[in-house]
C-alpha cells in the first residue's frame, strides 16, 4: 500500500496554478519596466493599478486571452488605467507601444514587438458553416 501524498489538489490544477504565478510575476515586471521607461512616478500607483486590473482580466475575463497575446492585454490594462486616473501629462497608446518596444525589444526583436501589437483579434463571429472567423 503506498503512501498518499498530502497535497490533494490534481497535478495539472498544480500546473495551472505554477503557470498563473508565473504568467502574473512576469507580467509585474512588465508593467514596471513599462511604467518605467515611460517615467511614470511610483507616487501615481499606475503600475500597481495596472496589475490589479491585469489579474483581474485573468480571474474573470478569461476569455479575452483567446487567440490574444497577453501583452496585448497588458498594454490595454495600462492604457485604460491611465485613462481612469487621468494621468497627467496624458499618455497616448502610440507612447505606450513605444515603451513597450523599448523594453521588450531587444528580448523579442523589433519584427516580434510589432507583430504583437499590430495583429490584433477584435471580434469572433460564426459564419453559416459553423465556422469561426475573426472580423
Amino acid at each position: 500500500i503506498g503512501a498518499h501524498p498530502q497535497n490533494t489538489a490534481k497535478p495539472d490544477q498544480d500546473f495551472v496554478g505554477y503557470v498563473m504565478r508565473k504568467l502574473l510575476r512576469t507580467t509585474y515586471f512588465r508593467i514596471h519596466a513599462i511604467c518605467s521607461a515611460l517615467r511614470i512616478p511610483q507616487k501615481y500607483l499606475i503600475a500597481t493599478h495596472t496589475w490589479i486590473a491585469f489579474r483581474y482580466l485573468l480571474r474573470n475575463k478569461v476569455d479575452l486571452l483567446y487567440d490574444r497575446h497577453v501583452d496585448q492585454l497588458m498594454l490595454c490594462a495600462l492604457y485604460g488605467v491611465c485613462k481612469i486616473m487621468r494621468y497627467e501629462p496624458e499618455l497616448s497608446f502610440g507612447k505606450i507601444i513605444e515603451a513597450y518596444t523599448a523594453c521588450r525589444g531587444e528580448e523579442l526583436g523589433e519584427k516580434s514587438c510589432t507583430r504583437i501589437v499590430r495583429h490584433i483579434r477584435l471580434v469572433r463571429e460564426q459564419d453559416s458553416n459553423g465556422e469561426k472567423s475573426c472580423t
